[in-house]
């Protein structure tokens, strides 16, 4: 996937930005889209805070973009398309506004019990892991992954693991990153009010305290990274 001066990147359900900012410096424009005001608050916190001129946040649906067709060169959504109820339709609004050429990017979580970080996390939620695949596959499927990619139109798709170790010092700030991180969580806080909000978030740092007796601890996890081209 090349990026340069002269690239226009659109990222999908962006959150507040870790993507788009990493990339700033790197390309020209960067259309940032997430359905959550919350998190384009903090992304325009960060664009104040770097002086930035190149990033656009935009709330808006990933599922019917509010971008002319062709418009920009590449297109990224880090574990958010994951989460769209209609996935078929958020890889083709992908397709729909990328140049001829241009090449996009999907990751999506690998299944909790190949991560013991997600298994954490879900089971701190009072989720427990599933052993056995739902009856529905997401994107956690690689070949999901892939044939969902390719069915919109995509080529040369290919699908990757991609594995990272997070260090875990404190609770309190391990908690607090997933919150601020991980769309599921940051979307059950926003729902909840802020009664259950507070005994759901006492349980879960309870449990990762529990589970986690010596700190520091290193949590690996296991993501699939898909890369295609539009024709």
């Amino acid at each position: 996937m090349h990026l340069g001066p002269r690239s226009d990147v659109i990222d999908i359900a962006c959150g507040p930005g870790t993507t788009a900012l990493l990339l700033s410096p790197r390309v020209r424009y960067v259309a940032c889209v997430d359905f959550s005001e919350g998190m384009l608050r903090r992304l325009r916190r960060h664009i104040d805070r770097a002086g930035l001129s190149n990033i656009e946040p935009c709330r808006a649906d990933g599922q019917a973009l509010p971008y002319d067709a062709a418009k920009f060169d590449v297109g990224l959504s880090m574990f958010g398309l994951m989460f769209f109820p209609d996935r078929a339709r958020g890889f083709a609004e992908l397709h729909r506004v990328l140049r001829a050429g241009g090449a996009a990017a999907v990751s999506s979580w690998a299944p909790a019990g190949q991560s013991p970080l997600l298994r954490l996390v879900v089971e701190a939620l009072g989720e427990p892991p599933a052993e056995s695949p739902p009856a529905a596959p997401g994107l956690e499927d690689p070949a999901v992954l892939e044939r969902e990619m390719t069915e919109a139109g995509f080529m040369e798709v290919r699908v990757e693991p991609v594995s990272h170790a997070m260090t875990v010092t404190d609770v309190e700030s391990f908690w607090h990153g997933m919150v601020r991180g991980v769309a599921p969580i940051a979307l059950l806080k926003h729902k909840s009010s802020p009664r259950q909000w507070a005994r759901t978030e006492a349980a879960a740092k309870a449990h990762i305290a529990s589970a986690l007796p010596e700190l520091p601890a290193l949590l690996p996890s296991v993501a699939y990274l898909a890369v295609g081209r539009k024709p």
